[in-house]
């Protein structure tokens, strides 16, 4: 089980690794692409990490000793779920972004959560080892 220490700092990684991998998304989109696929990646990128903070959020509220409350956690992620929907929806329907540039930017935060993976394997090898 993990402390609240490490919760944080897990956290804090993953959301700074995002932030960074979704600026230099943004980037090479603008310089490499259109000005559609950088839309797309910043909504995607965006959409995610709004998911991401209010998740984090309602699992905080919600799992704390003597007061799970797992249906609030579903009610509010199924809620998220379909509103993220509804918003891809309008975008892509709208033709307002690149759809593959919004994969890419749904798909930012899995690089930050292996970085965070493998920070963690480093952070406790080099715990273990002195």
């Amino acid at each position: 089980m993990t402390s609240s220490g490490e919760e944080k700092r897990i956290y804090d990684f993953v959301t700074r690794a995002n932030w960074i991998i979704l600026g230099v998304l943004c980037v090479a989109a603008l310089l490499f692409f259109s000005w559609s696929v950088f839309t797309g990646v910043a909504a995607g990128g965006l959409i995610v990490t709004v998911n991401f903070t209010l998740l984090r959020r309602t699992l905080g509220k919600n799992l704390t000793e003597g007061n799970l409350k797992f249906k609030s956690i579903l009610v509010k992620y199924y809620i998220r779920f379909m509103v993220s929907a509804i918003i891809i929806g309008f975008l892509i329907a709208l033709r307002l972004v690149n759809p593959i540039g919004l994969i890419v930017g749904l798909s930012v935060m899995m690089p930050s959560v292996m970085a965070a993976l493998f920070n963690e394997y480093k952070h406790s090898f080099c715990k273990e080892v002195s």
